[in-house]
């Protein structure tokens, strides 16, 4: 095998197995993603900063090194992340003008972890200003457009990580998740994403807050790989999790392996909408699911009865406004709750994931949408969304199926399911108990070998 038959749709694992095959270099495998960004990436707008010289250097060691005899899980392997993580001599804006040219001097913790694996740093991805949103746009790099068709969305705020990798662009990437932000754009492009347990991978290096200010982010916010295969998030997470010596929440919690489970021992929960407004394409698609799964799982339809999605929602986007700046010129003390309130939120928050945690004692995964629509047109972010010829606030349909799972900390695998009638993706949330990854991904392993791989966007398969 060598790169030019090698396809840019193979998974994270297949491009591994290759180079250790020798069918290939890691020069070759990157030279690859280049050409395709060289000739895709202008009408997507995806990756906005390439490091080409630094990363070609990275091939040739990793070949080098594998001359050598020397192994690392992730040797060779071309990789993306998010340009809000800090990445040492190569340009961090997140997508905000007085950070256009700002150039950090260290990795991320996340990034640096990547790199030890043997990754080779290929650039970084589009994402709307500050993470603060569900379009990746922003004044210095402009929009993202989705692979599957450029007039909608590829979704936020990973958009332009998601949109990169569906295109063949990338085979790995980084993103970050405080109210659905690795999950809606792998729903819409069509691809697979983590959000892992709370405090599992540190967000240490992540804008914001912005360099040089304290952490005010405490809760709800996660970094997350997006892939094409569960087996390509499982082997991120390997590498990403655990205690950097500078985010002490994050606990020394080891990484279990992925068990091969029986589909018969699985219990199974599922809801169409999770009572929030859904349209009838996804509504189908869950339907069709439960279907699927129903022969060789125990399968039974309803949401936790004792735990309430709204007040999710509540607690959850009333805590991220808590902790973070109303604006990037606020300091960390300038909020618009008391002391008091603040640990109420918390209180109520420990209620909440004490409750569905609980429900967990019954289940293995909660199976629900991601959105309550397919990706939508280009639109400014507090713009309505159309779902079923009624009108409904853009931050509530954006986040609305995506923040209680911010706010309890659970695990979330995205699979992508199907297409709606206009042909955009359909992903769907497989939602575990906390620090249960190992048993999540082995069960969406197995709901993503009944519906079949990734499929690339038509448009894009050569």
């Amino acid at each position: 095998m060598t790169a030019s038959v090698l396809s840019p749709f193979a998974s994270a694992r297949q491009m591994l197995q290759a180079l250790e095959q020798r069918d290939l270099s890691a020069a070759e495998l990157l030279e690859l993603h280049l050409d395709r960004i060289k000739r895709l990436n202008p009408a997507l707008n995806a990756v906005v900063t390439l490091d080409v010289e630094q990363a070609q250097h990275t091939a040739r060691q990793a070949d080098d090194a594998r001359a050598r005899g020397v192994t690392r899980p992730l040797l060779g392997l071309p990789f993306t992340v998010k340009d809000v993580l800090e990445t040492a001599g190569v340009r961090t804006t997140a997508g905000f003008p007085p950070l256009s040219e700002y150039v950090p001097t260290t990795d991320a913790p996340s990034v640096a972890r990547l790199k030890a694996a043997g990754g080779v740093l290929l650039g970084k991805t589009n994402t709307p200003t500050l993470a603060a949103g569900a379009e990746p746009d922003n004044p210095i790099f402009g929009p993202t457009h989705n692979p599957w068709n450029r007039q909608y969305s590829p979704g936020g705020s990973s958009g332009g990580e998601a949109a990169a990798i569906a295109a063949g662009l990338s085979p790995l990437g980084l993103g970050s998740d405080a109210g659905g932000s690795v999950r809606i754009p792998a729903h819409f492009c069509g691809i697979f994403a983590l959000k892992p347990t709370e405090h599992r991978i540190p967000t240490s290096g992540h804008i914001p807050e912005l360099p040089g200010l304290p952490r005010g982010l405490r809760h709800l916010a996660t970094l997350g790989p997006l892939a094409r295969s569960v087996d390509d998030l499982a082997l991120a997470l390997s590498v990403l999790a655990g205690p950097d010596g500078r985010q002490w929440e994050v606990p020394p919690v080891p990484v279990d392996l992925v068990p091969t489970l029986e589909a018969a021992q699985l219990r199974v929960a599922w809801t169409e909408d999770l009572g929030l407004p859904t349209d009838d394409d996804t509504k189908a698609a869950l339907v069709d699911l439960a279907l699927t799964l129903t022969p060789d799982m125990a399968v039974q339809h309803g949401s936790p009865a004792e735990w309430s999605v709204a007040e999710a929602n509540e607690v959850g986007m009333s805590l991220f406004n808590a902790e973070v700046p109303r604006s990037p010129e606020a300091q960390p003390g300038e909020r618009e709750v008391t002391m008091r309130q603040y640990i109420a939120l918390l209180d109520r928050r420990d209620r909440l994931i004490g409750r569905l945690e609980t429900w967990f004692d019954a289940f293995d995964v909660l199976i629900c949408p991601v959105v309550g629509t397919p990706a939508w047109t280009h639109r400014t972010p507090g713009t309505p969304v159309l779902l079923e010829g009624q009108e409904y606030p853009y931050w509530q349909t954006a986040m609305a199926h995506c923040m209680p799972f911010n706010l309890t900390g659970n695990p979330v695998v995205v699979v992508p399911l199907t297409r709606s009638k206009a042909g955009l993706p359909i992903g769907v949330q497989l939602v575990g108990r906390r620090w249960g990854e190992a048993r999540l991904l082995a069960v969406a392993r197995l709901v993503s070998e009944r519906v079949g791989p990734f499929c690339p966007p038509p448009s894009l398969t050569s």
